[in-house]
């Protein structure tokens, strides 16, 4: 479904503009089927955030998610309907984790759950991905941003946390999922080396 919106915008595009390179074709379809999956992945966690009568907690998922993903890339799936099943799935297993744990987390797993994340994002980021490439100028400062949002994330999160303030438990816990995503594509790009 997204691919064949992402064609018709761009034969949309092709047939408007004299200007439009048909050789790009490739690299603009690729670009607006990121940018749909993308909406229609926040346009999902609101609408589950809304049906849960939980909608800041999915605002306040989407903001530390997609600020840290950014800098830090991660797993992706196969398909963009795994991506947005994944996706969703991510958010209300963090909502439902805050949740549970809320009356039981202490302040030590807190620190060792930030610890854990911010460990995991300096050794890992930025995750490779075959459809971005980066130079290894790039790397070193998106590893930088990376390890910056995610100190910020975690000390900000935990902070909450600690006093049991259900939005530093959100930040925090967003965080590690995050943190397992990189783990898992890690996992998968060596895997495919192995296959290669």
């Amino acid at each position: 479904m997204i691919e064949k919106l992402a064609d018709n915008i761009i034969g949309r595009a092709k047939s408007v503009s004299d200007n439009f390179d048909s050789r790009d074709s490739d690299i603009y379809k690729y670009g607006i089927e990121i940018l749909i999956s993308s909406v229609l992945n926040a346009a999902l966690v609101l609408a589950l955030g809304a049906l849960l009568n939980s909608f800041a907690e999915s605002l306040i998922f989407l903001f530390v998610f997609i600020i840290t993903r950014i800098f830090t890339g991660g797993y992706h799936a196969d398909s963009y309907f795994k991506c947005n099943f994944y996706f969703c799935l991510c958010f209300v297993s963090v909502l439902t984790i805050t949740y549970l744990t809320r009356p039981v987390i202490n302040v030590f797993m807190i620190v060792m759950l930030v610890f854990s994340s911010v460990f995991i994002v300096a050794a890992l980021a930025p995750i490779d991905n075959p459809n971005k490439i980066i130079s290894a100028a790039q790397k070193r400062k998106l590893r930088l941003i990376s390890i910056g949002i995610s100190i910020i994330f975690g000390i900000s999160g935990g902070a909450l946390a600690a006093y049991n303030v259900v939005c530093g438990l959100l930040i925090t816990y967003t965080l590690t999922t995050v943190a397992i995503l990189m783990i898992a594509a890690k996992i998968k790009l060596n895997g495919g080396k192995k296959d290669a």
